[in-house]
């Protein structure tokens, strides 16, 4: 029986401070004085968006890069991407395919580079965020929330993708609120609400919570959630500081079914993670050392399955305005014990180093252990280049006792040349064959069989007018195709962004337009049980989006598959005809 969560807009109004109170009274001196407390009121607001205080550091996402290894979108540009998913969002970078159980809410299990996405790591705000429940192979990215985040970083790695989670962060004297609603085709719905607020003595809390339903009318399947999250925090000065918090989501997806046929299991949990941080700093930017103490639990719950992994641990990391030294070590439960890791990044004048060691205990007397390396370099004329290395014993699903350690030795190297007007990159990636599980989700894909691969991937950026941008990405292999995505695969996309300075000098106003297509070929998902392949067909599926901005106000519309054409990339998960989002989403400062 499906659930239907309230809308909770009533977050909003913690964001609008209680009303003084005067006498019920008339006297000649009370309309004045009211009009000079509301005056006081919004001058000490203005003052407050103005004031900053200590903020809350980011853990994992910092520290010297190598240009192109690291994908960034922060608070602004989430809210611009046009991504109704976290999985929407992973398709804007080269080398990802995202195999879909069809439109907004179905299952999406990324895969980069035929690694499939047990091949993928997730992090929130600095430790691991492992997969729990039905599927303990893969994180679904559909089930993350996008709205409580204030910055998500996707980070390639040779062979691999690691993406980090961070959760909002406010620095402001004055409190931060937003609110958000949407609707759409087939009875789609979200509603969003947050506040944040932080003390001058440090003290400070946050509070947010996401519904998301699609019903599906007419369709065997729906899909909804709720998803909160919760903050204390003291960070009296930059240098140190505590912060509590919990994230939680209640996912449920029904079964998609055909016939007597399964395909997409069905979804109904609760997840909760709880972390606790204490910070300290020594010394101050651009050179300083810091230390944190790092304690959670997570947790999921159902019907049949109760599942909890509690980590706790150090990182260390030096800073300097060229170097960065940083490590961790973590205890855990589960089926993983154990998780040491170094890293280092250097970088002078055109050249940037970074390098990794990694090792980690697993259940059934089985390790993990490998060392990556990149490095880039600014060449003359604007070209660039960089070349990343791994190698080691990875066990990429720990959690089936039958996974055993995979050597891989992965290599990559790329290309670019950059003008003021035009980015041009073009890369070349070998990586070894590993066995890998199938696509938990999707019942039908029972494994993936191995096979060594080179990649040539390519990626694009025009801007001929400061109004207009063209860019584009692929990735396709030169030989023999591995198993578990389409062979060929690209992204392009012709934005229009103004801001009309000329009739709005202030920039108050914002305008995106853009139209997006992506396209793959045939391809072999896997295999069944009883040894038949499982085919993906060749397609393109069309995306228009249009924004507006004034000032903290947007208003959006989504619209997918424009050309009205039968899609899918999982049998039987198939998209809408010109499936429609829209919606307004507002944060203000009060």
């Amino acid at each position: 029986m499906r659930r239907r969560f309230p809308a909770l807009l009533v977050l909003s109004a913690l964001a609008t401070p209680l009303a003084a109170q005067v006498p019920d009274s008339v006297a000649a001196d009370s309309v004045a004085a009211d009009t000079l407390d509301a005056t006081e009121r919004i001058l000490a607001s203005q003052a407050a968006a103005r004031e900053g205080v200590p903020g809350l550091p980011f853990l994992g996402g910092e520290g010297p890069r190598v240009p192109g290894t690291i994908y960034r979108w922060t608070r602004d540009s989430l809210d611009w991407s046009s991504a109704e998913t976290l999985g929407e969002l992973l398709l804007r970078v080269p080398g990802v395919f995202v195999v879909r159980g069809g439109w907004v809410g179905r299952p999406e299990q990324p895969n980069y580079l035929g690694r499939g996405p047990a091949a993928v790591e997730y992090f929130l705000d600095g430790l691991p965020y492992e997969p729990l429940g039905p599927d303990s192979t893969a994180v679904d990215p559909a089930t993350v929330g996008l709205s409580y985040l204030e910055r998500v970083d996707v980070e390639r790695v040779p062979g691999g993708l690691r993406i980090h989670l961070f959760t909002r962060r406010h620095d402001l004297a004055a409190p931060l609120s937003r609110i958000g609603v949407s609707t759409g085709d087939r009875d789609f719905a979200r509603y969003e609400g947050l506040i944040t607020r932080r003390g001058k003595g440090g003290l400070g809390f946050g509070l947010g919570a996401e519904v998301f339903d699609v019903p599906d009318p007419g369709q065997p399947a729906g899909y909804q959630h709720a998803q909160f999250w919760g903050q204390l925090s003291w960070v009296p000065r930059p240098d140190r500081g505590v912060v509590l918090q919990v994230v939680g989501a209640d996912p449920q997806r029904d079964a998609l079914l055909s016939g007597t046929d399964t395909l997409t299991r069905p979804l109904d949990g609760s997840r909760r993670d709880y972390q606790l941080r204490a910070f300290l700093t020594r010394g101050a930017a651009p050179r300083a050392t810091r230390v944190d103490l790092l304690l959670a639990r997570s947790t999921w719950s159902d019907e049949s399955l109760d599942q909890g992994h509690s980590q706790g641990g150090l990182t260390v990391e030096h800073r300097s305005p060229r170097l960065l030294l940083g490590g961790s070590a973590l205890v855990r439960s589960g089926w993983t014990s154990a998780d040491l890791r170094g890293r280092a990044g250097w970088a002078a004048g055109p050249l940037t180093l970074q390098g990794e060691a990694v090792w980690q205990r697993h259940r059934g007397d089985r390790s993990s252990s490998w060392l990556s390396g990149q490095v880039g370099a600014l060449l003359p004329a604007g070209f660039s280049g960089r070349a990343e290395l791994r190698t080691g014993s990875i066990v990429f699903a720990p959690a089936l006792d039958d996974s055993r350690a995979e050597s891989v030795v992965d290599l990559a190297g790329y290309l670019g040349w950059q003008r003021s007007w035009v980015t041009l990159e073009a890369g070349l990636a070998r990586l070894d064959a590993v066995r890998l599980p199938g696509y938990a989700p999707f019942p039908a894909v029972d494994s993936i069989a191995p096979l060594a691969a080179t990649w040539v991937t390519g990626e694009a950026h025009f801007r001929p007018a400061p109004w207009l941008t063209l860019d584009g990405h692929f990735e396709a292999p030169t030989g023999d195709a591995p198993e578990g995505r389409p062979p060929f695969h690209g992204l392009g996309a012709v934005t229009v962004r103004s801001r009309f300075l000329r009739q709005f000098p202030s920039g108050l106003l914002d305008l995106k337009l853009q139209l997006a297509g992506e396209a793959w070929d045939d391809g072999v998902l896997g295999h069944r049980a009883d040894g038949t392949p499982v085919l993906i067909g060749s397609n393109s599926l069309t995306r228009l989006s249009l924004e507006i901005a004034l000032g903290r106000f947007l208003a959006y519309y989504h619209r997918t598959n424009l050309l009205g054409s039968s899609i899918e990339t999982i049998p039987g998960g198939t998209y809408p005809t010109y499936g429609t989002t829209f919606g307004v989403r507002w944060e203000f400062l009060n």
